[in-house]
């Protein structure tokens, strides 16, 4: 019997003591500074602003949206579209001296290292061009030395494939700055001629001769939801 309570006394000793230790480590663990909370994800959608984007073929801006895949986001799906102003070395009498062209270049962003502060991504986009401007083509005849003006119709459309490189730099959680660059090849390069008059006829197409290279660059603002 004595055994017994010697026994139980020295359980119930080292509970108490148990029960005072772990309520020290809980006071020390409430003092302690605590890790910052993990920044939360601001979203699988990007929608940017490209105050300056260039092509081959000129210059101008651009608007686009990304969808990024997977819980890792990985992966993004972009639709970009630009407007471009070229620049025409016409004759001084034409009506106009730059044409407005719209590109519309779907593609898929591979993001290797996933979403960082500073992200790199690469991947291949198609590429769409057309535009349709009016201007005004002087032609000299040296048998009576006259020239001779006509109104015409010229269309542009392009078909192409490019491989970009992109680099963007997280300035908040949701605001992005980004350069993109990449060159590809034109298949198809169209152009229309379409006129009433006598000289030109009706309608000219011309299509330039083999694989054409093409690039782009842009530099963007990005908001990310």
């Amino acid at each position: 019997m004595y055994m017994i309570r010697k026994t139980a006394l020295l359980l119930l000793l080292s509970g108490c003591l148990a029960q005072s230790a772990q309520a020290r480590l809980d006071d020390e663990a409430k003092e302690m500074p605590q890790p910052a909370a993990p920044e939360a994800d601001a979203g699988a959608n990007v929608v940017r602003i490209a105050p300056l984007t260039a092509m081959d073929i000129g210059y101008g801006f651009g608007l686009s949206y990304e969808r990024l895949l997977g819980s890792e986001q990985r992966v993004g799906l972009i639709f970009p579209v630009s407007m471009l102003l070229e620049k025409r070395p016409v004759p001084s009498d034409a009506g106009k001296t730059t044409n407005t062209y719209f590109y519309f270049t779907p593609g898929v962003k591979i993001y290797p290292f996933g979403q960082r502060r500073i992200t790199y991504a690469v991947g291949p986009s198609l590429m769409f061009g057309y535009g349709e401007n009016a201007d005004r083509f002087g032609y000299y005849f040296q048998n009576n030395g006259t020239t001779v003006q006509e109104d015409v119709l010229l269309r542009k459309f392009r078909l192409g494939f490019i491989v970009n490189n992109y680099l963007s730099f997280r300035v908040t959680r949701a605001l992005q700055i980004g350069f993109e660059g990449g060159i590809g090849m034109r298949y198809l390069d169209r152009e229309t001629f379409n006129s009433p008059g006598a000289y030109l006829g009706s309608e000219r197409v011309q299509f330039r001769n083999g694989f054409n290279i093409t690039g782009q660059f842009s530099m963007t603002l990005g908001l990310k939801f």
